[in-house]
């Protein structure tokens, strides 16, 4: 593999190749085996797209079932109800913003693709809300794979003459 269909690959890929990843393609790209280039460059590849998911869609989606999502729901209406009694006002604001969620997500739902919720998400877990794994699952709602189409590779290659 010459520098330049490096280059290229790494265009396709969207970020530098690991020295591993390097050496794994290289005879790929030489044999010109794009579609096998392909499905290895795609191995893991997730982008995070818009989803509106109700409660009951979580007990659809989310990994673990509905009986995990449950767990989910009962410990955010847990803490609503335990922020939303303390005296601290940071807490009520907290809980407040708690209730008004759970509103949506009885309703219409929630995006679990917006960056403002899963970031909300990820504040769970600092307060001891939910754990880690839980708020991944969650966001898991709106991963998608990504895969790299083989077209996108040869024609990465074709523009050099390989």
């Amino acid at each position: 593999m010459t520098p330049q269909q490096q280059a290229a690959i790494e265009a396709v890929y969207g970020s530098a190749l690991s020295e591993a990843q390097a050496l794994a393609v290289a005879p790929m790209v030489d044999e010109r085996r794009d579609k096998d280039l392909a499905d290895y460059l795609s191995q893991g590849r997730t982008e995070i797209r818009p989803r509106m998911t109700s409660a009951r869609g979580i007990a659809e989606r989310m990994s673990g079932g509905p009986l995990a999502a449950e767990v989910v729901l009962i410990k955010l209406e847990g803490a609503r109800d335990a922020l939303l009694a303390s005296a601290s006002q940071n807490d009520k604001v907290l809980g407040s913003l708690l209730r008004r969620q759970l509103g949506f997500l009885a309703g219409e739902g929630l995006d679990f693709g917006s960056a403002a919720l899963r970031g909300m998400l990820d504040q769970f877990v600092t307060a001891g809300i939910l754990t880690a794994g839980e708020v991944a699952a969650l966001k898991a709602i709106a991963e998608f794979a990504a895969p790299i189409e083989v077209v996108r590779i040869s024609d990465a290659l074709n523009a050099l003459g390989a």
